[in-house]
């Protein structure tokens, strides 16, 4: 029997890479081994995480997702498929697995993706973070702000959320693939430093199926290293947002320009998971 299976971006991927080789369902088809399972890549509304209904913080239905309009999405499926048969079932309750869902291991992987999923490469105008004006930073969902001092010297320090793990490249390549927003992106980042300083001029993002750059998860000392996933203070009191929400830390390029410089990446997604708008900033401490 063929069971067509709505499946999200993060754990399609996985299945895509090879690196997540089950399935975990509610047992409501009767699954058997030897079935064929179908997994179509869904992109849920991030409003409402493809439930059509707006819950509150008490966990109460509070109507219909005014992202979505209760249509459980805004993107839909994006033509990636996945083909497998079920080699072998766990029924729950047994080893973890809960009662009345089971663990799948899938056999006999096929890929294919319809050209409509194909994107484009996306490029973005580096944005100067110093002179972006927004909503006050403590109303941005995401942002950390916390209080520093030192003798008589107050300030405000402001922690940006991460898309990722830490993930150091060492080298000094300026394109890497990295997932995000559930998907692979080779990134390309185009600087100025004529002037001295580091003026952003643009960034690409290339969707790809290559492989995740290699990266290391220590940092080494006095190294220049590209380091995705590492939230760093920014030195200007900017509010990069999109929609009321913080941008995340994209990424932070140590270049050692000046006395001790290093260029800040900020990055928002559209309600897709695409990259919207990317900010930067030159810091030099």
């Amino acid at each position: 029997m063929k069971h067509e299976l709505k499946t999200w971006p993060a754990e399609f991927q996985a299945v895509w890479d090879g690196k997540k080789m089950f399935e975990v369902r509610p047992n409501d088809r009767n699954y058997k081994v030897q079935d064929t399972l179908l997994l179509r890549e869904w992109v849920p509304c991030p409003g409402c995480l493809g439930a059509g209904t707006k819950v509150g913080k008490n966990g109460k239905n509070h109507g219909t997702c005014p992202v979505c309009k209760g249509q459980k999405t805004l993107k839909g499926y994006t033509g990636r498929e996945i083909t497998a048969a079920a080699a072998f079932i766990l029924y729950g309750p047994k080893m973890g697995i809960a009662e009345g869902f089971c663990a799948m291991s899938l056999g006999s992987v096929e890929k294919a993706a319809k050209q409509e999923s194909i994107m484009d490469p996306i490029t973005l105008p580096l944005i100067d973070a110093y002179e972006e004006e927004g909503p006050p930073a403590r109303t941005l969902k995401g942002l950390t702000c916390t209080e520093q001092k030192h003798k008589s010297y107050k300030w405000d320090e402001y922690h940006f959320p991460e898309f990722g793990p830490a993930r150091y490249y060492y080298g000094g390549a300026r394109d890497v693939v990295l997932p995000l927003g559930g998907r692979r992106y080779k990134i390309v980042i185009d600087t100025d430093y004529s002037s001295g300083i580091p003026k952003g001029k643009s960034i690409t993002f290339i969707p790809t199926e290559e492989p995740e750059t290699p990266y290391s998860a220590e940092k080494l000392p006095a190294a220049r290293v590209i380091a995705f996933g590492q939230p760093r203070f920014i030195q200007s009191a900017v509010t990069p947002s999109l929609n009321g929400r913080c941008a995340c830390h994209l990424v932070t390029l140590e270049t050692g320009w000046g006395d001790a410089g290093n260029e800040n990446y900020l990055c928002a997604l559209d309600e897709n998971g695409v990259p919207a708008k990317v900010w930067m900033e030159a810091s030099c401490c």
